[in-house]
């Protein structure tokens, strides 16, 4: 990629196939650039999978609740249980 998790729309344009793998084998994000500025964001299926299972979760959790939540799901991504 380019800047660290960075790509602008041309290089999106040029290589899209290794960048959707890189997303996919990574689990980390892409943002998709334009004029220098996010406009995008690439997204591993399975981490948007997750991260709607927790908006819906939280829409029945207590504030509490869901920023232990939050926290364990930090915790997990800084380890790398993906």
């Amino acid at each position: 990629m380019a800047k660290k998790g960075f790509v602008p729309t041309g290089e999106l344009k040029k290589r899209a196939d290794a960048l959707v793998h890189e997303v996919s084998a990574t689990g980390e994000p892409c943002y998709i650039t334009e004029a220098g500025k996010a406009k995008a964001v690439l997204l591993d299926v399975h981490r948007y999978h997750a991260m709607m299972d927790l908006i819906e979760e939280g829409e029945s959790l207590s504030p509490q609740q869901m920023q232990m939540r939050m926290n364990a799901s930090i915790r997990n991504f800084l380890s790398g249980d993906r």
